[in-house]
């Protein structure tokens, strides 16, 4: 009779054990789906994180039957179709609420929660979502001045023969000035000293040649007036535009001329159109840039093929 008493004593206690082995086992896996949980509520709904924290504990210290809760979900989950309830089930038996009901949005379909504050707003709450790094509030963003015009922005190659006074290889700030190509085409021709297409003689060209076919728009480089207009026998029909600060551009070789003189012009505008007045081998424009009395080569600021 003793020996029957003890061997009954020790399958209990093994029996005892392994319930309450399974039990740790199902309180883990709440905790691990709790941290899970806390994630996505973090980023969905940070207020409610304090209610769920309370419920949750209250969970982990009752005598939940978590083996019927698992097995209940196990055996929802082998059912087609049926995981999703079977979780949703599980969530609502362990920490409490309410199933979604019909036709309201799931976690998938709502929107996240992203609150905005004005730049200046300096609350208690935006202060305290920072501090616990919910979010950060990015600091409104100062555009930048740009370099203030004349300024050197690249230096230029040296030439083998030093330019004339005015000239210069550097690429100067145009500021804030909006520009365009006036037009858009290859370059017959740079800037810098050349042998001439017609005299054949070695001497400085002040600015650029861009291929462009015969009677084709030349647009303003950018807003301004026209200064002057005119025509000789070396540049043809030519047009100056002042673009303020210092700022020049100069059209020569049109066919036509499309604005007069104190006309105030906007960028892209048709004011000239290509031709080969002059001094020309064929239609092209012959395009000068300015700045601060300094003439600078026209390829740091239009667009070439």
């Amino acid at each position: 009779m003793e020996q029957r008493y003890r061997v009954r004593s020790t399958e209990d206690k093994e029996k005892q054990m392994g319930e309450w082995e399974r039990l740790q086992l199902g309180r883990l896996l709440c905790v691990l789906l709790l941290f899970l949980t806390v994630v996505l509520g973090k980023r969905v709904c940070p207020e409610k994180m304090v209610l769920a924290g309370e419920r949750v504990m209250g969970v982990l210290n009752q005598n939940l039957d978590m083996e019927a809760v698992f097995a209940d979900l196990g055996e929802s989950i082998t059912r087609e179709g049926g995981a999703l309830e079977g979780l949703e089930t599980f969530c609502v038996e362990v920490f409490g609420g309410q199933p979604v009901a019909e036709g309201e949005p799931t976690m998938e379909q709502a929107v996240p929660f992203e609150p905005v504050f004005p730049a200046d707003y300096s609350g208690l709450l935006k202060e305290h979502l920072e501090e616990i790094g919910y979010w950060k509030i990015p600091e409104p963003m100062e555009e930048e001045e740009p370099p203030a015009v004349g300024t050197v922005l690249e230096r230029g190659k040296e030439p083998d023969t030093a330019f004339p006074e005015g000239a210069t290889t550097d690429k100067l700030s145009f500021g804030s000035l909006d520009t365009i190509s006036p037009v858009v085409g290859s370059l017959n021709s740079g800037f810098g000293y050349r042998e001439h297409p017609i005299k054949g003689n070695v001497c400085f060209h002040g600015g650029a040649d861009i291929s462009a076919k015969e009677g084709e728009a030349i647009g303003a480089f950018a807003d301004g007036v026209v200064e002057y207009v005119g025509e000789d026998q070396s540049y043809g029909l030519y047009i100056q535009l002042d673009h303020g600060n210092g700022i020049k551009s100069f059209y020569a070789h049109c066919r036509t001329l499309c604005a007069e003189k104190g006309q105030q012009v906007m960028a892209g505008e048709t004011i000239a159109t290509v031709g080969a007045t002059g001094t020309a081998t064929g239609p092209h424009l012959h395009l000068e840039l300015k700045c601060c009395g300094v003439r600078v080569d026209p390829a740091y600021y239009v667009e070439l093929l």
